[in-house]
């Protein structure tokens, strides 16, 4: 891929260790991915990990012909194993630890590249690109970029991202769309947005925002992940013309909000200002300046702090966009800044673990339901939490500082899957998390059974004495079934 790399592992990597940018007092240590070209020098960048899959994306455009270098760092406070904690095995020999270092070369890209901006857009938010410019109104829609689209005259792409992350809703001619042009989209499928434009004439050299598209953040969407907007299929003048792809990623933030509180503040302008000086790598913990040895809330350590700072879009981060924040705090006009949500509800994830992920029938169990927000330092969510398998509800429990705990001894054997069902409250969005186990059947048998009054002729019912019985064995329910045979 011409925007990055991305590097599969054999079991799925801790992610809260991991961090690209780190402050002045190096809080959280040595960048854990690190690429570098023989001519470009280190690249600027943000990763993401799905699974057992990190991606790290370029920012800006596509990585120059060149030798790259990959470095994954291995260390405790670095890339390490989800389940154990084991630290990478990057040298391959058979022994944790090493670093993983491997080059690749890139080829020269095609000179028309067909781009979407990296970009940061928070819950609630109406789609739209990096700002034009410090006091420019900002722009509904992001745009798609074809730079050098001299003799363009006509575009076929798919785009592919996270629904749960963006919506995309449709499509408009951008600025520099000539008059006659037409663009249509299909958005049929959650997830995927097919593009389709042409021109009547071809296209002048140079860059051209041809297509705006339109959509908006979901407000439940987690505060502070990242996606990749890839595009794939892309043709151009019906394939007649080579063009080179170049993906982006967004960043579920509000522009600027640099401390990741889900507001704007003067702090949002004090940790600008700290990297534009080159005090800080990045916006990666809540306090930078904080001695290395504090325990402190995580911002955006993955993340190039360029797409969530540069309000202005000039491509650095300078005193102007920490001006514009501060314009923004103290209600002054900051139109290149996009307004943030009436409703400033946050989402929730949910997370349910049982006692034992198997147990034996009439056995207690203990579900554990953790609600939290995904803004860093938000409130803790209040509200209840109903405990439910398939349709039926099992419990509803109030949440207590965040957490809801319902104990049963009365499921039956075999699987079950339990859901945590947390509807919302007040300033917070619903979510859900479930559990899956199995309760064996309890072992039974039976012992100190008499018959009195038996009698042989087969007609006669016989009375069973029981109060010396004593049962053991099997047992899945509370009903047990005595069968006789012969007389």
């Amino acid at each position: 891929m011409t925007s990055g790399f991305v590097a599969q592992f054999s079991d799925e990597i801790e992610t809260s260790t991991l961090n690209l940018y780190d402050t002045q007092s190096g809080a959280l240590g040595q960048a854990d991915v690190v690429l570098e070209g023989a001519a470009a020098g280190q690249i600027a960048g943000s990763i993401l990990v799905t699974g057992k899959e990190l991606t790290f994306i370029k920012t800006g455009r596509p990585l120059e012909a060149d030798t790259y270098t990959v470095t994954l760092r291995s260390a405790a406070d670095g890339i390490v194993g989800k389940a154990l904690g084991e630290l990478l095995d990057g040298d391959g020999d058979g022994v944790a630890g090493g670093d993983f270092v491997q080059t690749f070369t890139v080829a020269a890209s095609q000179p028309l590249v067909v781009s979407l901006p990296d970009f940061a857009c928070g819950p609630g938010q109406a789609l739209s690109g990096p700002a034009e410019g410090s006091g420019a109104a900002f722009t509904e829609g992001l745009p798609v970029r074809l730079d050098d689209a001299g003799g363009v005259t006509s575009v076929l792409l798919t785009i592919d991202y996270d629904p749960a992350l963006l919506t995309i809703s449709g499509a408009e001619l951008g600025a520099d769309a000539p008059d006659g042009s037409q663009v249509e989209i299909n958005v049929d499928t959650p997830g995927r947005a097919t593009v389709a434009l042409f021109s009547l004439s071809p296209l002048e050299s140079g860059s051209v925002d041809f297509v705006r598209l339109i959509g908006s953040v979901p407000e439940n969407a987690t505060y502070g992940a990242a996606q990749v907007l890839r595009i794939s299929e892309l043709k151009v003048n019906a394939g007649a013309i080579e063009a080179t792809a170049d993906d982006a990623l967004h960043a579920v933030a509000f522009p600027g909000d640099a401390n990741a509180n889900g507001n704007y503040d003067t702090e949002d302008a004090r940790f600008i200002a700290r990297v534009g000086v080159g005090l800080d790598s990045g916006f990666a913990v809540e306090q930078p300046d904080a001695p290395a040895t504090s325990q402190l809330r995580h911002a955006y350590p993955t993340i190039d702090p360029m797409i969530i700072g540069d309000v202005t879009g000039d491509g650095t981060l300078s005193p102007m966009d920490a001006s514009d924040l501060l314009r923004q705090v103290v209600g002054l006009p900051a139109p290149n800044i996009p307004p943030l949500p009436s409703d400033t509800s946050v989402s929730t994830a949910t997370t349910l673990t049982a006692s034992a992920g198997s147990s034996v029938y009439g056995e207690s169990l203990t579900f554990t339901a953790t609600v939290s927000a995904t803004i860093p330092g938000g409130e803790v969510p209040t509200g209840s939490v109903v405990f439910k398998e398939g349709a039926n509800t099992l419990a509803t429990v109030a949440l207590v500082d965040g957490v809801a705990t319902w104990t049963t001894s009365a499921l039956d054997a075999g699987s079950h899957t339990i859901t945590a069902v947390y509807d919302g409250a007040a300033g917070f969005y619903a979510s859900t998390a479930s559990a899956n186990l199995v309760i064996a059947k309890a072992t039974l048998s039976v012992t100190g059974i008499t018959v009195e009054d038996k009698v042989y002729d087969g007609t006669t019912d016989a009375t069973l004495n029981l109060e010396d019985a004593a049962l053991e064995g099997v047992l899945d329910g509370e009903d047990v079934v005595l069968v006789t045979t012969g007389a």
